[in-house]
């Protein structure tokens, strides 16, 4: 068997000028772009040959140093790509349609080596992997970008991110190692970071800057940035397919939709003027459930019609946090009582009423984090250095944890490990969820304060 010749490639990068059509302008201070594309023309081949490991084109990690039957995997053919912009609005500035162009371009490389046999794939696993849109002029924009040309892996791995606030960047810990993977720079200071239920994307909002980015949690890189005014929070769709973003505009509070397939914003919804703080999504995918601070109140909204179908009043003051749990299928509200501290209400969503107030005898008002598959909640807060732990069946308080200064919690999908950020110390340390005994502590970037799994 002859030796493996040739190195991998496995991106594909792309660049499409797209001018608007006479009578037509892109609006420049709002635009987005899409590219979609269509594999039809491609096919896959593979070869024998032999590969002295390590090899980082071998997609096989764990295999001794050595020479190795392998197979080289090629992509070749001609692939067509839909390029997209908008808003595009006529001359009077009226209009939100989109413009685009079809972009054809030969490939013809090998994209990884590998020990199985039975190595060609359908081509739905490309992925974007960037996109960025540069003005050349009034109508005429250039789109370059990346394809990811790998297969999804079957079991990719599961990550927690960090919004590090004070160098911009996201810290990626792998949740099988329980170290730092990946920095990824960001353009602006972060203050949420969100993960979708199937853990495909990972969405970053920028309140003072009026943005959030779109992260493809396969290649760890922001494949799009969207324009979203002031936005506070960030819920999911049950399938992982929309993102509802409670955010502030002019002269209201609205939830804004945004495909996460598409990487685009589908819907608006406006809700009210002011006080929300916190959103939810029930396992249905219907409503949203938002809490207002102001009013001392939560509305339900059907994300269907876009209708505030009911309202009710919390029981107590200040509604700040609001999370939907996964194991029980109750909402919990953080509200407060004076000279009480923070009580935790408990929402059944079939009737919409309270059936339970827990009383924690301290103020938290920094985080509330559901485990995924224990009746537990934490609550948090970073000024008095403890969280609280919360028995949700029995629905009291069952201890505390004391920790320096934690701004955020998040359990990782099989319950086991607890994360926990720390601004002031610039780390996360990590518990057993068992025992809350300190599994490990990671260094991460300055100012932690957001994290998601």
């Amino acid at each position: 068997m002859l030796p493996c010749q040739g190195t991998c490639n496995q991106y594909v990068n792309f660049e499409v000028s797209i001018t608007a059509p006479e009578g037509y302008i892109i609006n420049d201070t709002n635009y987005t772009g899409a590219v979609t594309w269509n594999t039809n023309r491609l096919k896959c081949a593979f070869e024998p040959c032999t590969l002295q490991t390590p090899n980082p084109c071998l997609l096989q990690t764990d295999l001794p140093d050595g020479s190795y039957p392998v197979h080289s995997v090629r992509i070749y053919g001609v692939l067509s790509m839909l390029v997209s912009i908008s808003p595009v609005q006529n001359q009077y500035g009226q209009g939100a349609a989109a413009f685009s162009k079809w972009h054809k371009f030969s490939i013809n490389q090998i994209i990884y080596y590998t020990t199985d046999s039975n190595c060609c794939f359908d081509f739905s696993g490309f992925k974007l992997k960037s996109l960025t849109i540069t003005p050349q002029d009034d109508n005429t924009f250039i789109l370059s970008g990346t394809l990811s040309l790998l297969p999804v892996p079957p079991n990719p791995p599961i990550y927690a991110f960090t919004a590090n606030q004070d160098d911009n960047t996201l810290s990626v810990i792998n949740t099988a190692t329980q170290t730092v993977q990946q920095i990824i720079d960001l353009p602006y200071q972060p203050i949420k970071v969100a993960v979708n239920p199937n853990k495909t994307y990972t969405l970053v909002s920028y309140f003072y800057d009026n943005r959030v980015s779109i992260i493809t949690n396969e290649i760890l890189a922001i494949t799009s940035t969207l324009s979203i005014n002031k936005p506070i929070d960030i819920a999911f769709s049950p399938d992982g397919q929309f993102a509802y973003i409670l955010n502030i505009s002019t002269g209201s509070m609205d939830i804004t939709t945004i495909n996460i397939l598409t990487q685009t914003i589908s819907n608006t919804i406006s809700i009210g003027v002011s006080g929300f703080s916190s959103i939810a999504i029930d396992p249905n995918g219907q409503y949203a459930y938002i809490v207002n601070a102001n009013a001392w109140s939560i509305i339900k909204v059907d994300l269907n019609t876009g209708d505030i179908v009911e309202e009710r009043p919390t029981s107590n003051d200040y509604p700040n946090i609001i999370e939907i749990s996964l194991f029980d299928g109750f909402a919990y509200v953080t509200e407060e009582m004076v000279a009480s501290g923070t009580t935790l209400t408990v929402i059944d969503l079939s009737t919409f009423q309270k059936i339970g107030d827990i009383l924690t005898g301290a103020y938290y008002n920094s985080f509330l984090s559901l485990s995924p598959n224990q009746p537990v909640a934490l609550l948090g807060d970073k000024t008095n250095n403890e969280i609280n732990i919360i028995d949700t069946a029995q629905r009291l308080s069952t201890g505390t944890i004391s920790i320096n200064g934690p701004a955020d919690a998040a359990f990782t999908p099989n319950g086991e490990f607890i994360y926990i950020t720390q601004p002031e110390q610039n780390t996360v340390t990590i518990l057993n969820s068992v025992d809350y005994t300190v599994n490990t502590v990671v260094t991460v970037g300055a100012s932690p304060g957001s994290i998601a799994i």
